[in-house]
């Protein structure tokens, strides 16, 4: 049996009104490490968080991902 990733998904304001996802992976022990980020900023929180989930669901190999706001696949 393969084991679960331990995955994150955090939406930062590094500048006023501008906001970024990061995807970070433990590798156990409390150590966090960066997966992937966002190349651009979005203006809003929840668009840096849907970015940051369609991001995730690509990590997913054959799977398809269903949110409040749509659908997609990897």
């Amino acid at each position: 049996m393969n084991r679960l990733r331990d995955i994150a998904l955090s939406v930062e304001e590094q500048e006023l009104g501008r906001f970024w996802w990061v995807l970070m992976e433990s590798s156990g022990d409390d150590i966090w490490s960066e997966l992937a980020s966002s190349q651009v900023s979005e203006a809003s929180w929840i668009d840096a968080f849907r970015a940051g989930c369609l991001a995730l669901g690509k990590l997913v190999p054959d799977a398809i991902i269903c949110l409040h706001h749509g659908r997609f696949s990897a």
